[in-house]
């Protein structure tokens, strides 16, 4: 924005932009004043509350890097997908977000690589698209790039 210069504006005026977007969408204020750092965590969802991710969809999850006695793969402590604009390494904002994103409680298989090695006991991010099994979600990986030294055991 705008079309024929992109990112020319300065931070006030995307801030401005985005408060006005917000506030004409009958979007609720918040709490403190919107700066320029919290645009990356708002999520705008459904007046009926987020719907699931549907099968298919580009996510994001962060988690620990293990494998299992049987020579596994799985991500273990892992957060809830959430949905991604691009199947690739993050950068920016969304690698931030990443780095900052709290361990969770879910274990994702992962298909057997000889890659993951240098990674292993790593907090890492994975992207994929989301298959919804039966027995458990699944991903099917895109990219996976570390994003904290090494999990809690």
């Amino acid at each position: 924005m705008p079309l024929d210069n992109p990112g020319s504006r300065t931070q006030s005026e995307y801030l401005d932009l985005a408060s006005y977007i917000l506030s004409n969408n009958a979007l609720p204020a918040g709490a403190q004043e919107l700066t320029f750092s919290a645009l990356s965590n708002i999520q705008v969802q459904r007046k009926d509350g987020p719907a699931p991710l549907q099968d298919g969809s580009v996510v994001r999850v962060v988690g620990c890097l293990t494998q299992g006695s049987d020579n596994s793969w799985r991500l273990t402590k892992a957060s809830d997908p959430v949905q991604s604009r691009e199947a690739g390494k993050s950068t920016g904002v969304e690698l931030k977000a990443s780095e900052t994103q709290p361990l969770g409680t879910r274990t994702f298989p992962l298909p057997d690589s000889n890659s993951y090695g240098p990674n292993k006991g790593h907090k890492v991010e994975i992207k994929g698209l989301l298959d919804r099994q039966p027995g458990g979600d699944r991903i099917t990986l895109t990219s996976l790039q570390p994003v904290g030294a090494s999990c809690p055991e």
